[in-house]
């Protein structure tokens, strides 16, 4: 054999197999585009989760403070105690259930510059556009009709970036709104 024809080849070759270039950088961008997507998806059904444990105790709370209100009112024309009393009675339970927001009583605030010229008890819309997100108002009103009306009003913080929102209370936060009026009887003795 001669030398000409002997074709001598170096391989480069490494323990880990042959060099791909570019596989790594592919594998960080769809991750990245998978985990966003998950995060789109995520927040949103938690945030859902949270409003409907907000709204719920706000349910309860409602009932419970109607059930306040008739029952600690002396007589169907004076209802000024008990309205005062419903506050005390609901907010506990609104405190622990209502995440990252303040629950104010509506008479030690109505009377505030911000509330001026403000009769009945406010609606969520009202409460963020005066108090701005993360209160909620326990309202209790004596209608002057033999009605009582209790309402828990407010825009409690969502955990979702400020572009998704439920309802009007703007980007980043749950509106919280129950209304109930009962009518104030009198019971045989």
């Amino acid at each position: 054999m001669s030398r000409a024809n002997v074709r001598t080849e170096r391989v480069h070759s490494t323990s880990r197999g042959p060099i791909r270039r570019g596989s790594g950088g592919q594998a960080a961008v769809e991750f990245a585009l998978v985990f966003g997507l998950f995060l789109v998806l995520f927040f949103p059904i938690i945030d859902a989760g949270l409003w409907s444990i907000e709204s719920d105790a706000a349910v309860s709370a409602t009932e419970q403070g109607v059930g306040v209100a008739l029952g600690a009112s002396g007589s169907p024309g004076s209802l000024t105690t008990s309205e005062r009393l419903v506050y005390a009675a609901v907010a506990p339970q609104l405190k622990t259930a209502i995440f990252g927001a303040t629950v104010d009583d509506w008479w030690a605030i109505n009377s505030a510059p911000m509330w001026a010229g403000f009769t009945g008890c406010p609606s969520s819309t009202d409460v963020v556009g005066r108090m701005g997100t993360g209160h909620v108002v326990v309202c209790a009103v004596n209608n002057g009709d033999g009605t009582v009306t209790v309402a828990i009003a407010g825009c409690a913080p969502s955990g979702v970036p400020p572009s998704f929102s439920i309802g009007k209370c703007g980007g980043g936060a749950l509106p919280i709104y129950e209304r109930a009026t009962s009518r104030v009887g009198t019971f045989p003795g």
